[in-house]
């Protein structure tokens, strides 16, 4: 089954929006290690990082369905 539109648009965005945070987050935690020694700096990045997503999703409005009208 083939799926178009826009969950596929949105399932390839996610996707590739996962992958490209793995890579920066991989490279700035060894980037991290070299420069500092330590993954303290990496580990508060993530952190603030999931601190900001947080309160971004907080602001997500759900779109309520309206009632049906039932016709005469």
């Amino acid at each position: 089954m083939k799926i178009t539109g826009a969950r596929t648009v949105f399932s390839n965005s996610a996707t590739t929006g996962h992958q490209l945070g793995a890579a920066v987050s991989a490279f700035g935690a060894g980037y991290s290690r070299s420069a500092f020694l330590t993954y303290l700096p990496a580990f508060v990045v993530a952190g603030g990082a999931c601190l900001i997503a947080a309160g971004l999703v907080m602001t997500v409005k759900r779109n309520e369905p309206k009632p049906a009208v039932a016709l005469p």
